[in-house]
């Protein structure tokens, strides 16, 4: 007779999520993104007109497009936050900042770098996407934080 290849059998892994909680808060990241995003394109707007020939023509909705995509990255982030909860240091506002500094670390430095290696994009405008995304994910990841923590 052949034993099972299980000791015990294997249990379903469910990953404990509240969809409300991430939204929520995911929302309150998207509105820090989107404002921390338009403000920088207005600090560095003249390196964007010295380089036309690199970007789209704005027409269209493009700038609604923008705000959505926005608030779609913030309630990723939202609802990844409530995945992996338990795994992230700290408490309160600082498991935030922490989340919001691995958010940076994993996904906009090696973005960026691939940029510049990759794209004739000025040197300037690719430091102020990486500057600007620590920025956002400084504040947005304790936004996250803070308001998945009130949210019953």
């Amino acid at each position: 007779m052949m034993k099972s290849l299980f000791i015990n059998k294997p249990k379903k892994i469910l990953i404990k999520m509240n969809f409300k909680k991430g939204i929520i808060a995911g929302l309150i990241a998207g509105i820090v993104i989107l404002i921390v995003g338009m403000t920088s394109g207005y600090l560095f707007g003249t390196d964007y007109e010295k380089t036309p020939e690199l970007w789209k023509h704005m027409t269209g909705n493009w700038y609604y497009t923008m705000i959505a995509v926005d608030f779609i990255e913030g309630i990723l982030y939202g609802l990844v936050f409530t995945v992996v909860y338990t795994g992230i240091p700290g408490n309160g506002w600082k498991k935030g900042l922490n989340y919001g500094l691995i958010l940076w670390i994993v996904a906009t430095i090696p973005g960026m770098l691939m940029t510049y290696i990759t794209m004739t994009v000025p040197d300037m405008i690719v430091a102020s996407w990486l500057f600007g995304g620590l920025i956002s994910l400084v504040i947005a990841g304790p936004a996250i934080a803070i308001v998945h923590d009130k949210l019953k």
